[in-house]
């Protein structure tokens, strides 16, 4: 699915193109494997690789836990979290509540 909408993408000029990424955690080396390998199968030859420009962070209504995790992410690639997901549609992408997180690290 990745690959065929990456090639749309390509096709119709489309810039961006969210992939999710079904729950391959770093510590998951065989899903991060295929993550990899999806990715180098659809980069052009001589292109000059793209960096993150920010984090899109899904499940946020379910990480009251994980809240570190989120501020971890932002000081490891030095990106913002741009959007956060709070539900099951892309609807439900909402700019991050930078109260919601600190609320969520002083629990």
């Amino acid at each position: 699915m990745a690959a065929a909408a990456i090639g749309i993408a390509a096709e119709r000029s489309i810039d961006v193109v969210l992939v999710d990424t079904a729950g391959r955690m770093q510590r998951n080396e065989p899903l991060m494997r295929e993550l990899a390998k999806a990715l180098a199968d659809n980069a052009t030859p001589g292109a000059i690789p793209r960096l993150i420009d920010g984090i899109v962070l899904t499940k946020f209504d379910t990480i009251d836990d994980k809240a570190g995790a989120a501020v971890s992410m932002t000081y490891t690639t030095g990106q913002p979290i741009v959007f956060v997901g709070c539900g099951q549609t892309y609807r439900d992408l909402r700019k991050l509540n930078i109260e919601a997180v600190v609320s969520a690290l002083l629990k």
